[in-house]
Parts: C-alpha cells; structure tokens; sequence
C-alpha cells in the first residue's frame, strides 16, 4: 500500500509538472507574439510616427583674403516635423585683430532653393556695422531666414507659408541652402567688399 500510494503521489506530481510547463509555454509564447505584434508595427511610420534622422554635421569652407568663411548644417538629411539648425563663420588667418563691416545684425544672408520649386533669396538692411574679429573669437551668425514678398509673383503664396514660421522647416525634396557673405575690410562698409557664397544640400523627407 505504501508503494502505490508513492506512485500515485509520483504521477500527480509529474502532472503538475507537465501542465505547470506546459502553462509556462503558453505564457511564453503569448509574449513572443505580443513583442512581435508590436515589432511589426513600429516597422509601420504610420503606426509609430516619424522619427528623427541622424547624421553628421556638414560644412564647407572658403578662403578669401585673410578670412576663413564656414557655412555648417546639424546634418544632410532632416525630417519636415525638424528645424533645420546651423551657423556661419568668419574667422582670420594672419593672426591679428581684423575690423570688418557689413549689413545690419547678420553680415550673412541665406538662400533656399528647392530642386524643381521656387528660390527664397536673402536680403540685406541697407545700415552698416562694424564688427571686430580677434584670431581666437570668430564671428558666428546663426542660419535665418530673410527675404521680400512681390504679391504679384505667383508663387507667392507659398513665399507667405515659407516665411509665415520663423523657423527653418522645409517641405520634403532636395534643397541647397547657401549662406552669402557681404562683407567689407576695415569699418563703416568703406573698404574693399567681398562676396562669398558657401552652399550645402540638404534632403528633407516625410
């Protein structure tokens, strides 16, 4: 009697065992299709949203006179939900304190053009400033948009929308942003003026 009882002990037990792992299993397997239900759909941008592009800076320098000119963008590719961030340099060469001048607040304008769209061009305040560039402190002039609205052109509307946001947002496609340098050597826009153009591409996408 002890001997049957040990075995009918034995057999509840191995049941136990056989439906605690066959419950594990399942409890498992629900799990696997949870993790890959929701895989599947953050493969889905509708489903997941948009994210942030990454990349390396890109820049381009030019070399006039005794300047160094830089024109820098966060990354080539960006999202259109992104601002698109960057700055403008000059900086000198020879080592010396170097006074120069230029229009207004930004001696740089920046140009948008957008493959088979309209262009956005800069303009610049017809006031002059004199700026100072020590050899370990360049001037930097952060990416803005500026620019005149014909309300007879056609696409003028879409010059509105464009400069309706202060921020650099750009609709999807292949755009080149140019940063122009107007400056002039020594103060008070009197001496010989220089003209720089420093153009990098950009690919903006929904």
């Amino acid at each position: 009697m002890g001997d049957w009882g040990n075995d009918v002990q034995e057999r509840q037990l191995h049941v136990k065992t056989y439906f605690g792992i066959v419950g594990l299993s399942r409890l498992l397997f629900r799990h696997w299709l949870a993790t890959l239900g929701a895989t599947l759909l953050c493969l889905s941008v509708s489903a997941c949203g948009p994210t942030s592009s990454v990349g390396e800076p890109v820049s381009v320098t030019r070399m006039d006179g005794g300047y160094s000119l830089t024109f820098t963008v966060a990354k080539a590719s960006w999202h259109v939900s992104e601002v698109v961030e960057g700055n403008a340099t000059i900086s000198v060469v020879n080592g010396h304190d170097t006074a120069i001048s230029g229009a207004g607040e930004n001696v740089f304008g920046f140009e948008f053009s957008r493959i088979g769209g309209p262009m956005f061009q800069p303009v610049w305040p017809a006031s002059c400033k004199s700026y100072l560039i020590r050899p370990d402190q360049p001037l930097v002039f952060a990416i803005e948009k500026s620019g005149t609205i014909d309300p007879m052109e056609p696409n003028a509307p879409y010059y509105r929308e464009f400069f309706r946001d202060p921020l650099i947002r750009l609709p999807a496609g292949e755009w080149r942003i140019t940063a122009i340098a107007q400056i002039h050597d020594g103060p008070e826009c009197a001496g010989a003026s220089r003209l720089v153009r420093l153009p990098i591409d950009l690919r903006v996408t929904e």
